[in-house]
């Protein structure tokens, strides 16, 4: 590249009163790779090209403050100039349009608002927004479910021929979006759309001839799906190879290859990649129980943003016994991973939440961190509804608890947790009544538990404890 001569070109022909080659001086001063990047000089050749009435240069400079390409992300200013874009007839203004009012970014969002703009950019070709369109009419969150018409709008997307709405309407087609699960018809899609080097129509095709879903089981042809789906470089793929490694499975069992590839999925910046790794380890799949190595990549996974990752590591660090009297207690360093995969979200909330309750009981009344923690979670299950109480996350994660930790289809270990979720409450009634259902179910756990807390004695104590803590 020689960014001295593409400067003094685009000079030359902002200097003849092009308003193209203004907009690439912006983006040119926002090069990475150029020594000379310039974010200020960026800013002040993409207004001008704006300013300018140049409908491409306005749906930049939009997308650039939405990016926080110029320092702080301005929602405000990047709608702003997506609006005169759009209004110029800018296609992906006009996508982007659609997207603010459906995700509420910068304006107030409103599905109608966001499912004109995308039909304006499809009404104009644009395949992305055909696909979003059909997504809309599926989704019940936006109160605009129509079936007839999410169907119609995918089928006009994969008139197109695009790889990526093929895949799309594949998976819709899959799980029975528009009826009953045609999965031979999905299959045939995704074969048209893998053929469009659609690497997640690979990837969908390997699983479906991995287990014999839809099509009889072929782990040949499975491997040949994934091996060209990591050409294109799909972690995914990479993880599902080295699974298929792991176990010998249509390919010579060969754990170095195996961890190679989870590696590269790593590398490549899938964190499940590190998390898998770590439950093989923890496992013993690669021979002996290690749960240094899992650790190891426990973390890695956290530091990539896995909550999940969090949580496991501070079930390990809550008790010896968890990692077989490998990894030492470490409460502080457990109750923060709880925090953090409670904090991170991710749809295990409820995970973190229950989990760290369970080890909370399991420290023992005297231990100064119980009351810390007490506290915590007082104010934390003050945020749950009861709904949120069922215990999906221990049947979900199989995570290394007691025997007896609650299951998904435990309705006493249910019951048992509701209880738990009251008492810390400070809904007394509520928790006697719950343990007192749930012991009628059989969960032994929960007998106990009602013992302990109608002993006006034990009470009493905590009283004081609590009084002195």
């Amino acid at each position: 590249k020689d960014y001295d001569l593409a400067i003094r070109w685009y000079t030359r022909a902002v200097e003849a009163g092009s308003l193209e080659a203004m907009e690439q001086m912006g983006l040119l001063y926002l090069d990475e790779d150029w020594d000379g990047k310039d974010v200020k000089k960026a800013e002040e050749w993409l207004t001008r090209a704006a300013e300018s009435g140049n409908a491409s240069a306005e749906c930049s400079l939009g997308t650039r403050y939405g990016e926080g390409d110029f320092g702080a992300v301005d929602d405000q200013k990047a709608v702003y100039w997506w609006n005169r874009a759009a209004e110029h007839g800018d296609v992906d203004a006009m996508y982007n349009m659609g997207h603010a009012y459906l995700s509420g970014i910068g304006v107030m969002a409103n599905p109608h608002i966001a499912f004109d703009w995308f039909k304006k950019a499809a009404e104009v070709g644009e395949v992305k927004a055909m696909v979003v369109l059909g997504a809309i009419c599926l989704g019940d969150k936006w109160g605009m479910v129509d079936k007839v018409q999410a169907e119609k709008w995918f089928l006009r997307a994969v008139e197109t021929g695009d790889a990526d709405a093929l895949n799309a309407y594949a998976v819709q087609l899959y799980n029975g979006a528009f009826g009953d699960a045609d999965k031979a018809k999905a299959i045939e899609v995704w074969t048209r759309a893998a053929d469009k080097k659609c690497d997640a129509a690979m990837v969908s095709l390997g699983e479906c001839y991995r287990d014999g879903d839809g099509v009889p089981a072929d782990p040949k042809k499975a491997v040949q799906c994934f091996e060209r789906a990591i050409e294109l470089k799909n972690t995914r793929a990479m993880i599902h190879l080295a699974e298929m490694y792991l176990k010998g499975e249509a390919v010579v069992h060969d754990k170095k290859k195996a961890l190679q590839l989870f590696a590269k999925a790593f590398d490549a910046g899938d964190e499940q990649a590190a998390l898998i790794l770590a439950n093989h380890y923890k496992d013993g799949d690669f021979g002996e129980k290690d749960y240094k190595k899992a650790v190891e990549w426990y973390n890695r996974a956290s530091e990539r943003g896995s909550a999940m990752a969090k949580l496991v590591l501070g079930v390990i660090y809550c008790r010896r016994e968890y990692s077989d009297g490998v990894i030492d207690q470490d409460i502080e360093q457990a109750r923060d991973m709880f925090l953090k995969a409670y904090d991170d979200g991710n749809g295990i909330i409820e995970a973190a939440f229950f989990i760290g309750l369970d080890c909370l009981f399991s420290l023992g009344r005297e231990s100064l961190s119980y009351r810390k923690w007490q506290k915590l979670f007082r104010e934390k299950c003050n945020k749950l509804d009861k709904e949120q109480v069922l215990a999906r996350a221990y049947g979900q994660f199989k995570l290394p608890l007691d025997d007896d930790s609650p299951q998904l289809d435990s309705h006493g270990a249910c019951l048992f947790w509701m209880a738990r979720i009251e008492r810390f409450r400070g809904n007394r009634q509520s928790a006697i009544e719950l343990y007192s259902m749930a012991d009628k179910k059989g969960y032994e756990r929960a007998a106990m538990e009602l013992r302990e807390y109608k002993s006006p004695v034990r009470r009493l104590l905590k009283l004081f404890t609590e009084m002195w803590s």
